[in-house]
Parts: C-alpha cells; sequence; structure tokens
C-alpha cells in the first residue's frame, strides 16, 4: 500500500471514531459510552481507537478543537464582509457558539465544563476568529478604541462561560432559553464596548 493511502486511511479511520463518538455521546450519557462501543461504531478495532486517542476524554477534547477549527473558519469569513461587526459577534455567539451547545447537549457540555474544565484560549482558532472580527470592529468605529481585541474577546467570552454555567446548574423546573439568555447578556456586554 502507498504511502499517501495509507495517510487517507488513517485520516479516514480517525474520522469514522470521531464521528462515532460524536453521535454516542449525542445520544447518550457520556458514563455510559465506552472506548469499545465507540469503535465498534466507527467499525475500528479499540487498538485502533487507542492509536488516534488517549481515551474517552481526549476523543471529547478532539471533538471539540474540531468544532472550535470550523468556527474559526466561520469568524474569519465573517470578518471579510464589512457590515455590522457587532451584530455578526452577537449573532455568532447565539446562533453559532449557543446553537451547537444545544446540538451538543446538556451532558456533553457540562461534562466538558465540570469534568474537564476546558475551554477555548487565546491559542484556539475561535478565539484568534473573533479577536480578528473584534479588531475590525475597533476600525470601523464600532467600538471605542480605548480596550484592545483581547480584552473584550476575553469578556465576551467570560459572559458565554458565564451564562453556560448557569445553564449546566439549572434544573428543569429552572430552564430558560440559552440562546434568548446569551442574545441579551452579550448585547449588554458588547454595548459596554461601544
Amino acid at each position: 500500500m502507498s504511502r499517501i493511502r495509507q495517510q487517507e486511511k488513517a485520516k479516514l479511520s480517525r474520522e469514522k471514531l470521531m464521528a462515532a463518538a460524536d453521535e454516542l455521546f449525542a445520544r447518550q450519557k457520556i458514563s455510559e459510552v465506552g472506548v469499545r462501543d465507540i469503535a465498534a461504531r466507527a467499525g475500528v478495532t479499540t487498538g485502533t481507537f487507542y492509536h488516534y486517542f488517549t481515551g474517552k476524554d481526549d476523543i471529547l477534547d478532539q471533538i471539540y478543537r474540531s468544532r472550535d477549527e470550523d468556527m474559526g473558519g466561520m469568524l474569519h469569513d465573517l470578518a471579510q464582509d464589512t457590515d455590522s461587526y457587532c451584530m455578526k459577534i452577537q449573532s455568532f455567539f447565539v446562533d453559532k457558539l449557543a446553537g451547537t451547545v444545544l446540538s451538543d447537549g446538556r451532558e456533553f457540555t457540562c461534562y466538558r465544563v465540570f469534568r474537564m474544565r476546558k475551554h477555548s484560549s487565546d491559542e484556539n482558532s475561535l478565539y484568534i476568529g473573533m479577536q480578528e472580527l473584534i479588531r475590525k470592529a475597533i476600525n470601523a468605529g464600532e467600538f471605542r478604541g480605548d480596550v484592545s481585541a483581547k480584552e473584550i474577546n476575553d469578556y465576551l467570552f467570560v459572559v458565554f462561560r458565564g451564562v453556560l454555567y448557569e445553564w449546566c446548574l439549572c434544573t428543569a423546573d429552572q430552564a430558560f432559553s440559552l440562546a434568548e439568555r446569551m442574545e441579551r447578556l452579550i448585547g449588554y456586554a458588547l454595548k459596554s464596548f461601544q
């Protein structure tokens, strides 16, 4: 088998494992999904799973990082259009980020927030893309120039994580619309920089 064909096969196996894990995590409690379940769903051996991932938390992290990369690309594309940057930022938090959280479900999100204790940071495409969009907003005069894009980005993501934290903790009788709360609070945050 040629080297290129081996690389393609390896990439396909990894993608199949990530898709299988994503599907299983969306349907079942994460604690009920094992490495063998993921490998079986992907049609590969557990050895193949461990060739690409160290365990369940690693594949969860890779799924999240993949989404982060996709969102970074979306933000870069949004920054190329000169329409209202503030509106783009707000709708990105509401439609894309909150929408992805709702699609992932409470189990996946709460597991990542509380068990894995991970979130995006300055090295991730999501933050890089958002800071690019914020810089465009500053240059277009939509934000004051006395606060850096990094500081605005950090503040917006603290608000986002705060709403997410609250959403994860609420019980069924305390439930609220994640999208509505996100839209309102991110809107307030954005106004503080205008």
